[in-house]
């Protein structure tokens, strides 16, 4: 599993909190939007890499009796 981070710069959240995931064939993109007023990046990056992580051990052990 890979991950990038991209900072796209918008101008200004349009809610609070916004993530969403969008597969397209075998890759699984996903995107986050939060209020900067609320939350600092870091904060941000380290929930979503536990979420990364977690989609990663699922992935896992759903895939362990296959083959």
């Amino acid at each position: 599993m890979t991950t990038a981070v991209e900072d796209l710069a918008v101008p200004g959240a349009r809610s609070e909190f916004n993530f969403g995931l969008i597969p397209t064939g075998d890759v699984l993109s996903g995107y986050l939007e939060y209020s900067t007023d609320l939350w600092d990046r870091a904060t941000v990056e380290a929930w979503t890499g536990a979420y990364v992580d977690l989609l990663a051990e699922e992935v896992a052990a759903a895939t362990d009796g296959e083959g």
